[in-house]
């Protein structure tokens, strides 16, 4: 370390950068803070593999202006909102109508799920 004679009472073990887990999938990158030898992402998402796949994420690239929005808020609200198909009747009536009354989520394995169901074949008259 540069100059590390400056620092007299610098505990190295206690101030240094700790060692992160890094693993990426489909051109996505995962870190994980704490490594708990969990499994791999692609573990985690192997029963999605397949129908992820389809949409060649790896090979997608921005399409317009990136845009992003700050919001001071608990991102566990917006996941927590997501992970259960009960709200969607009466939160998102225009989604309700494309999906017909077969939206459901299904959760594979730690902290993987999706949500979606067949899609209507004809355009919803409201």
């Amino acid at each position: 370390m540069p100059g590390e004679a400056e620092f007299e009472d610098l505990e190295r073990d206690k101030t240094g950068l700790i060692s992160i887990e890094l693993d990426t999938y489909l051109g996505f990158v995962f870190i994980r803070f704490i490594d708990d030898s969990g499994p791999s992402v692609a573990e985690q998402f192997a029963p999605f593999h397949d129908a992820l796949s389809l949409y060649r994420i790896a090979e997608m690239e921005p399409f317009g202006q990136r845009s992003t929005t700050d919001i001071r808020a608990d991102w566990k609200v917006a996941v927590d909102n997501n992970i259960e198909a009960y709200h969607v009747a009466m939160g998102h009536p225009g989604l309700q109508r494309l999906y017909r009354p077969t939206y459901s989520f299904e959760v594979k394995g730690p902290g993987v799920s999706c949500g979606g169901g067949p899609l209507r074949d004809k355009t919803s008259t409201n």
